[in-house]
């Protein structure tokens, strides 16, 4: 959701505070390292950028899961052609 740091979109509140999200809250939901910094020059861009992400948590579990299945199934190839024929 691009533009969830506006109450007026009927997007998200803070839990505990009258008010909608800041942009680093928004982008710690979203997984992105609290140092991280985005390179876009205005709050429309930058609420674009959190919004549309995949979060980088998610990318990173996804991809050490393919790595590891890619490793594993490459294992299970060089065993069985490793003793084929004999």
């Amino acid at each position: 959701t691009t533009r969830f740091y506006s109450l007026s979109n009927g997007r998200f509140g803070h839990p505990a505070q009258n008010r909608a999200i800041s942009l680093r809250e928004g982008a710690t939901l979203q997984t992105f390292p609290t140092d991280y910094v985005f390179k876009a020059s205005n709050v429309a861009d930058i609420s674009r950028i959190i919004g549309n992400a995949v979060p980088p948590e998610l990318a990173r579990r996804i991809g050490k899961a393919v790595l590891e299945a890619t490793a594993e199934n490459k294992a299970k190839h060089f065993a069985v052609g490793l003793f084929d024929g004999l």
